[in-house]
């Protein structure tokens, strides 16, 4: 996995290649994502070569790899799982209501819309936790209020238009 260093900027490396390297060394982190993480890294890394990205505290520790995933937004654990757990919910909310409906009154492109757009309605809302946490209250609230109903009104769109055609 440690070729994958090597995808990054000669400034970055010079930086952090030792650092990484020793740490991936230690670490007993599921590859998969590891890889994908540092992938996801180096493509950053190469968008903004001037940016050098904000470690996280990791038992005292600056870590590097702590902080790709979190990235500058220092999302805690504990606010990661609330989003992972706010998101599930209201995406196993939004289906059921959206199949019941579907059951009780036949199909329509509603409720096929609202079954459709609930992973991302899920997502837009549990982003307050996580994406969305640099911004103030009011922006978040602001933010949020757009996105949902314009996921919804894109599947809409999306669930009439095959109704249509």
């Amino acid at each position: 996995m440690k070729w994958i260093l090597s995808l990054y900027p000669a400034a970055w490396q010079k930086r952090y290649r030792r650092e990484l390297a020793l740490h991936l060394e230690e670490e007993e982190l599921p590859v998969f994502r590891t890889s994908l993480d540092l992938i996801a890294g180096a493509i950053d890394a190469w968008r903004n070569p001037g940016e050098i990205p904000i470690t996280a505290e990791a038992g005292g520790e600056r870590n590097m790899i702590t902080a790709a995933r979190c990235g500058s937004l220092e999302i805690s654990r504990d606010e990661g799982m609330k989003s992972a757990a706010l998101m599930l919910g209201i995406t196993f909310v939004l289906t059921a209501i959206g199949v019941f409906l579907d059951k009780t009154y036949g199909d329509h492109a509603m409720f096929d819309a609202l079954i459709f757009s609930s992973f991302f309605i899920a997502l837009s809302v549990s982003a307050r936790l996580t994406y969305l946490k640099p911004y103030t209250a009011r922006a978040r609230n602001v933010i949020t209020l757009l996105i949902v109903p314009a996921w919804y009104l894109f599947f809409l769109g999306v669930m009439l238009l095959q109704e249509i055609i």
